[in-house]
């Protein structure tokens, strides 16, 4: 055991062998070369002009209410509309033609063109109605006999060929279902009309919200056209301290970077304005490629003490609930007239008949009708006609709820939407004003050497997000406002504060 211990004890004290060191040669460094190649502006773009304008349109800057009044002149949709109009009242006019005078009149002329000969027990028998006259021909042994002038010989002739007709026809009493029926084709035109007017304010909302959409996307190249200058100043303050040896060289490729990215988001946005600018022509009616240039320009909106009244000022003003109310009108006038539809009518006739053998013919009637027509039993088609006709009023009144709790909602949503997109203009106008101070702290301390750059870029990228967010603010606020006077039914006109409630 004392062996094995001193054994141990020898082991331990024995010297290790020693490692052999290795030495680290670092490379020869390679100067760096910084890339001054650069990304060029990009080319606006420029769409060919049309060869005319309409004569109203001036190519100054226009607003948001000259955009929707010229697209009241131009859009097919209002002209639609509009000729909808007329024609409903052409259709009054057919409803109420009975109540006038009908006068028709006619002249005919008969010729026998081929004779039919007859001899044996051959016969031939031919019956001539003309004026109120008949005529008649037995031939069986090739003589001929003649009623009402009738003459010939082996064959037929008509001895009054020319016959004139005038003849006058005035309804005098079907039980009002005319009347009822010109009712209801006043109350369709007064539907139409309310259509009408429906046309107009949809168009004036869709041309100011495209106007709106393209003067954010004219705002938004500003924006990035801006950032784009100053990524080139951070550009040149990155090489300038690079050359100085005082930066690194990260920062100039970075910066290179960032130029690239500006100028792809000004060509982006350049094509942004474009597509806005076409879409709004062609809502407005206009050729696309008119050159259009916006004006500033802001909504107004009713100015209340609560929202009760923006309720009421929608539930008096809007073009559907119009248009619903009249639809039932119309149908309680459409279920009067089925009930008539197989009621009695009574008409008188004078006619007036000359015939002869030459014109003008000689000989002449005057007769006088009283007519009373009556179809008591007709398979069930008034009753099925009142059937449709109730089950369409019903429907018509489920519409109007339908119509009035639209409304509600709409005003409800717009209301709610410019109260938050108020809010969220006063915001990004703070947030701008902060982003803008960062960025000038951010652009001393790193010419002063005391701060890096990429919290230059980070500074640079808020202040640009915050721009974006205040441009997309205001415009949004501007079409929310255009909204709620869509909501409530004054969309163009300026307008007044409703009265307070007494």
């Amino acid at each position: 055991m004392r062996l094995l211990w001193l054994f141990i004890i020898l082991l331990g004290a024995a010297p290790l062998p020693k490692k052999k060191s290795i030495r680290y040669k670092p490379e020869p460094l390679i100067p760096f070369e910084v890339q001054t190649r650069e990304a060029a502006p990009p080319v606006p773009i420029q769409l060919a002009p049309p060869d005319s304008y309409p004569p109203e349109l001036t190519l100054e800057p226009i607003t948001a209410d000259e955009a929707a009044r010229l697209a009241l002149n131009h859009q097919g949709n209002v002209t639609i509309a509009a000729h909808q109009i007329e024609s409903q009242k052409g259709v009054t006019t057919v409803t109420r033609a009975p109540y006038f005078p009908n006068v028709s009149t006619s002249m005919t002329y008969l010729d026998n063109l081929v004779n039919n000969r007859s001899s044996g027990s051959n016969q031939v028998s031919a019956t001539v109605s003309a004026a109120n006259s008949s005529s008649s021909v037995n031939d069986t042994t090739g003589t001929s006999s003649s009623s009402g002038g009738i003459i010939g010989t082996g064959g037929v002739s008509v001895s009054n060929p020319v016959t004139v007709s005038a003849s006058l026809r005035q309804l005098i009493w079907d039980f009002d279902r005319t009347r009822f029926q010109v009712a209801q084709s006043k109350e369709l035109e007064a539907a139409a009309a309310a259509n009408y007017t429906q046309v107009q304010y949809d168009t004036i909302y869709n041309v100011k919200n495209s106007y709106y959409n393209w003067v954010q996307a004219d705002r938004l190249l500003a924006v990035y056209r801006g950032n784009m200058e100053a990524q080139r100043k951070h550009l040149a303050e990155a090489q300038a301290r690079f050359r100085q040896g005082v930066a690194l060289p990260s920062d100039v490729t970075a910066a290179q970077t960032n130029v690239s990215q500006a100028v792809l988001n000004v060509t982006a946005a350049d094509v942004n304005v474009t597509i806005a600018r076409t879409s709004l022509a062609n809502q407005m009616g206009l050729d696309p490629r008119i050159p259009l240039r916006p004006s500033d320009s802001h909504e107004h909106t009713v100015q209340v003490a609560d929202s009760q009244q923006l309720y009421q000022v929608a539930l008096e003003k809007r073009p559907e609930l119009a248009f619903a109310e009249a639809a039932i009108r119309a149908n309680v006038f459409a279920v009067e007239a089925a009930r008539r539809s197989n009621a009695p009518s009574i008409a008188a006739n004078i006619q007036y008949v000359a015939f002869g053998n030459s014109f003008y013919p000689t000989q002449n009637t005057l007769n006088f009708l009283l007519t009373l027509s009556w179809n008591p039993f007709d398979g069930g088609v008034t009753a099925g006609r009142v059937k449709q006709a109730e089950e369409s009023l019903i429907i018509s009144r489920a519409q109007m709820e339908n119509y009035r709790n639209q409304v509600i909602m709409e005003v409800s949503q717009a209301y709610a939407n410019l109260r938050g997109a108020e809010q969220r203009v006063m915001t990004a106008e703070l947030q701008v004003a902060s982003a803008d101070a960062t960025v000038n702290i951010a652009s001393a301390r790193y010419r002063a050497g005391l701060g890096t750059f990429l919290e230059l870029v980070d500074a640079q990228q808020a202040a640009l997000q915050s721009a974006i967010n205040r441009v997309n603010a205001q415009l949004n606020l501007e079409q929310t406002r255009a909204a709620l006077n869509h909501a409530l039914g004054v969309p163009l006109v300026e307008v007044k504060p409703p009265l307070p409630d007494q």
